[in-house]
């Protein structure tokens, strides 16, 4: 990266964003966090980790959509916001390979953009989240559920924003989310450095941001 960037991070994608930041902070100019902050409990943590990594091969697309659902019962997703998190988070599984083994990225992308077989198809192979199994590692070991502390990254944005002062911070939640709480949301936007923030109603962990008015709000941030 030559010039400054601005960084969007969702979930673990805000974590690297800050660690990022801390690490080259002269290539950063906004940090958009989406409903993530500087403190994650242990508790939040080990709700996610109880289905990362975890058995999500399904055997048809309606199997998969209502995986998902329940994957997201914190948020009120409708018929299309399930429809459109199948399609860019779903990759389907080869008929004559082991259940892990999932399709290349460009393979998927086709499906998504309509350019191979069409998801839905119950004639065709099942179904796995568009994931990296690795991240697992991070909750599981020999078949049990890692006990992960509560994590603070507080001092790591301090210390990008103490090497470069011009970094500004916008912080989005969602309504329901336990990854991000109202209380810390709160704290984090009496900083100097967070500019801006805003709730997405009836989202959990984490916000989809896929309506024109989400859209504008990011956009007028980083203009």
């Amino acid at each position: 990266i030559e010039d400054k960037t601005d960084i969007l991070g969702t979930s673990m994608g805000g974590v690297v964003a800050i660690l990022f930041a801390e690490k080259y902070p002269q290539k950063v100019e906004k940090i958009i966090l989406n409903d993530i902050g500087t403190f994650i409990s242990k508790e939040a943590i080990a709700d996610v980790g109880k289905y990362i990594g975890q058995d999500m091969v399904q055997s048809s697309a309606v199997d998969m959509k209502a995986r998902i659902s329940r994957e997201f019962s914190d948020s009120n997703l409708s018929d299309e916001d399930i429809e459109f998190l199948f399609r860019v988070y779903s990759k389907q599984v080869k008929k004559d390979s082991d259940p892990l083994t999932i399709l290349s990225s460009t393979e998927s992308a086709k499906l998504i953009i309509g350019e191979s077989q069409n998801p839905g198809d119950d004639s065709l192979p099942g179904y796995t989240l568009n994931y990296d199994p690795k991240i697992a590692d991070a909750f599981w070991r020999g078949g049990k559920q890692k006990k992960i502390p509560d994590m603070d990254f507080s001092e790591n944005l301090e210390n990008a924003v103490r090497q470069n002062p011009d970094i500004e911070v916008y912080i989005i939640r969602g309504e329901n989310s336990k990854f991000l709480t109202k209380d810390h949301y709160e704290e984090l936007l009496k900083k100097d450095y967070v500019k801006d923030g805003f709730e997405v109603s009836d989202a959990g962990h984490v916000p989809l941001l896929n309506t024109q008015a989400e859209f504008d709000k990011i956009l007028s941030w980083i203009k």
